[in-house]
């Protein structure tokens, strides 16, 4: 259960956190700008900030406990957005009700005769537009976090990157792994997969893509430090901690990886060219 607390209120959630109740925030400043509340007294503006505020955290917090229940994976920008969406909607829907729920009351410019359908249509757009912003703002922090933390990692471990650019590797269904190629330790085929282990800030993670390891090798054909040594293996050189003639150790795995005859050649070839 302690697992689950430390997950559920980690940093990269504590993010979210903070893009939806900021756009919420947005939202009832904008709404009490614009005279949504017909009386304006401390009481009825406490009314109406904590009411909204208080539905977009059941609506975070719900949001974020189904996927630490059932989202594990990386935080990655595809679910950022998609978590983003569902909460936004959440709030949309939430808000909406509540609206539906005091029309008429001293808190609310809607009439008592207000419908639920009419309440959403008026909430969603509101909410989906200045919602966006954040999300949109986020992302392209997270991105750049990422791209900064990578290039100061190998900065940090002295590995020469012979190009900085990110790229995407595709499997044949709808997965994919977009990486620099210098974070990329080791690819391991298995039948019609492939795994992919490389580092992210700091941590070995792995990706499983559907595609095969001569797929991958074509994939990755301009960046010859990446080197398949066996029929099952494409090894980083520069993450080479000991080798000889028949295995090779990867420091950042600690895992012995066989060396094929045939492939020994062009591993020798290859680790002189990048300088190994």
């Amino acid at each position: 259960m302690i697992p689950f607390f430390k997950e559920l209120f980690s940093r990269r959630n504590g993010n979210l956190i903070g893009l939806c109740t900021g756009s919420i925030a947005v939202v009832l400043i904008v709404a009490i700008f614009f005279g949504a509340v017909p009386h304006i007294t401390p009481v009825t503006i406490l009314l109406f900030v904590g009411g909204y505020t208080a539905v977009t955290a059941v609506s975070i917090f719900t949001v974020l406990t189904f996927l630490t229940l059932f989202g594990k994976g990386n935080w990655v920008e595809k679910r950022l957005l998609l978590t983003s969406f569902f909460c936004i909607s959440l709030i949309a829907v939430g808000n909406s009700l509540l609206s539906y729920w005091v029309a008429g009351t001293a808190i609310s410019r809607m009439p008592s005769d207000t419908t639920f359908l009419d309440a959403l249509r008026l909430f969603s757009v509101p909410t989906f537009t200045i919602g966006i912003v954040p999300v949109l703002v986020l992302y392209f922090w997270v991105k750049s976090r990422e791209l900064n933390s990578l290039l100061q990692q190998q900065k940090e471990e002295n590995i020469n990157i012979p190009n900085g650019k990110i790229i995407t590797l595709y499997g044949s269904s709808k997965n994919s792994l977009t990486v620099l190629p210098q974070e990329i330790v080791m690819i391991e085929s298995s039948g019609n997969y492939v795994q992919l282990s490389y580092t992210a800030n700091g941590k070995v993670l792995q990706k499983t893509l559907r595609a095969t390891l001569a797929e991958m090798e074509k994939a990755l054909l301009e960046y010859p430090f990446l080197v398949r040594c066996h029929r099952a293996f494409i090894v980083n050189v520069y993450r080479i901690e000991k080798i000889n003639t028949s295995k090779l150790r990867l420091k950042a795995i600690r895992m012995d990886v066989p060396i094929s005859k045939n492939r020994k050649l062009v591993l020798q070839r290859q680790l002189e060219l990048v300088g190994g």
